[in-house]
């Protein structure tokens, strides 16, 4: 598995990282599936400090699931719209189509 960068999360600095990373947390999913209770007993983190970390972790993959809705969301629209282009399209097709059928 790849290591991630675990700096992208609040609180967690080079030092904290480098903590993680020898207890065997390498990404953030990771992190963000460890139970506080571990991430407290890693050398010199304790109960305050897994807290702010485990808060942080959960705020990020929050934020990241937002994003990744807005995107789909943006998505879709685009491509509602592109429907509806198309639909506009062909209807304005059909009235030329009974206009020019009407003055033959």
């Amino acid at each position: 598995m790849k290591n991630e960068d675990l700096t992208k999360i609040k609180h967690v600095g080079a030092s904290r990282m480098g903590l993680l990373n020898a207890s065997g947390i390498t990404t953030i999913k990771q992190l963000y599936n460890t139970a506080i209770e571990d991430i407290a007993r890693i050398k010199t983190m304790g109960m305050f400090s897994a807290k702010l970390i485990k808060d942080a972790v959960t705020e990020y993959y929050e934020q990241l699931k937002e994003a990744s809705e807005k995107a789909e969301k943006k998505t879709r629209k685009k491509k509602d719209k592109k429907k509806v282009k198309g639909k506009k399209k062909t209807a304005s097709k059909k009235k030329k189509a009974k206009i020019k059928k009407n003055k033959n």
